[in-house]
């Protein structure tokens, strides 16, 4: 997220640092953690906060129990879980979460109003970061200077993102 330049939420103080997530469960402020990781048979990857809520005097939210799901078909890829695991670390308030776009089909359309949002475009981005610099067996090699030449021109805030994030949909490098 660093090299991304997305800032982490203030509700994360790392594993060593007091624990704000997970209050509900554990009943008291700075307990246990219950993030977790499941590979499953099926399905797409996704999180899940299991409750979200509001932590006095910070800016983002906590989670309780965060749980990332990730399909087996997707468990050997790295990206995949650098996506889900920026949505857990990433900034989140409760404006965003009421107006958040699920993908609803596969057309270029939704693809553009569901990569448009903040915690979208961040989690994309560093996904794509990590592709370049980890996975780049992802990208067929007839497709490696496009493919860096888009992403050097992208940034978080621009519409190059979005389109290199349908780029990479389209040609397989995203799944």
């Amino acid at each position: 997220m660093k090299k991304a330049n997305i800032p982490i939420r203030d509700t994360w103080k790392g594993y060593d640092g007091e624990n704000m997530d997970d209050g509900i469960i554990n009943g008291i402020w700075n307990g246990p953690r219950h993030v977790s990781i499941e590979i499953v048979e099926d399905g797409k990857a996704q999180v899940n906060a299991g409750f979200v809520y509001e932590v006095p005097e910070h800016n983002s939210r906590a989670h309780n129990q965060f749980k990332i799901c990730i399909p087996i078909k997707h468990s050997n890829n790295g990206h995949v879980f650098i996506h889900e695991i920026v949505h857990f670390l990433q900034r989140t308030t409760e404006e965003m979460n009421e107006k958040y776009i699920d993908l609803e089909s596969h057309s270029i359309e939704d693809y553009r109003k569901y990569v448009g949002q903040r915690c979208e475009r961040e989690a994309h981005y560093a996904q794509l970061l990590y592709i370049k610099e980890h996975e780049s067996r992802l990208v067929n090699e007839n497709a490696v200077t496009e493919f860096e030449n888009r992403l050097s021109k992208s940034t978080l805030d621009n519409e190059d993102l979005i389109g290199l994030c349908i780029y990479a949909k389209n040609n397989g490098i995203l799944v």
